[in-house]
C-alpha cells in the first residue's frame, strides 16, 4: 500500500507541476496546486496506514477477518465521497484530486490484501471504480481551472 500511494503521489505532483508551470502566480488556488495535491495525498497515506493497522489488529482478535473486509470497503468509500464533496464545495480541486487518488490507493491495498480469497466483495472493486472516476472528475476539473488561469 505504501509504493502505490508514493507512487500515485509523486505521478500526480510531477503532473500537477509541469501543468501549473505557466500559471501567473495570482491564481494561488491553481498555483499552488501541486503543494495541495502532496499534502493531502500525504495526509491519505498516513490515515491509511494507521486504518489498516486498526483495522488488521481488531479483525485479528475477532478470529473472522472475511466478513469484515467489505464493510471497510463501503466506510472507505463514503469517507471518500464526503470529503470529496467538501473539497468541492470549497472549490479546492487539487485537494479533491488528492482524496480521490488516496481513495484508489487504498482500493488497490484493500484488492491487495484479500488476494487469492475466495471472498473478494463487489464492494472492493465499486469502491477502486468510484474512486477511478472521481479522480477523472477532478482531473478534468483541474484541467478546466487551470486553462482558465493561463487564459
Amino acid at each position: 500500500m505504501l509504493l502505490i500511494l508514493l507512487a500515485l503521489l509523486f505521478l500526480g505532483l510531477f503532473a500537477l507541476a509541469i501543468a501549473t508551470d505557466s500559471v501567473p502566480s495570482d491564481h494561488r488556488t491553481v498555483a499552488f496546486a501541486p503543494a495541495f495535491y502532496a499534502v493531502t495525498v500525504m495526509v491519505g497515506l498516513v490515515i491509511s496506514f494507521l486504518g489498516f493497522v486498526i483495522v488488521e489488529s481488531f479483525l485479528r482478535r475477532r478470529g473472522d477477518p472475511a466478513s469484515a473486509w467489505p464493510r471497510t470497503a463501503v466506510a472507505v468509500l463514503t469517507v471518500v465521497l464526503v470529503l470529496f464533496v467538501i473539497a468541492c464545495v470549497i472549490r479546492l480541486p487539487a485537494v479533491a484530486l488528492g482524496i480521490a487518488v488516496s481513495g484508489v490507493g487504498v482500493g488497490i491495498a484493500l484488492l491487495w490484501a484479500v488476494r487469492g480469497s475466495r471472498n473478494i466483495h463487489r464492494g472492493f472493486w465499486v469502491l477502486l471504480w468510484i474512486c477511478l472516476a472521481l479522480v477523472a472528475i477532478a482531473a478534468i476539473w483541474i484541467a478546466v481551472t487551470i486553462g482558465d488561469a493561463i487564459g
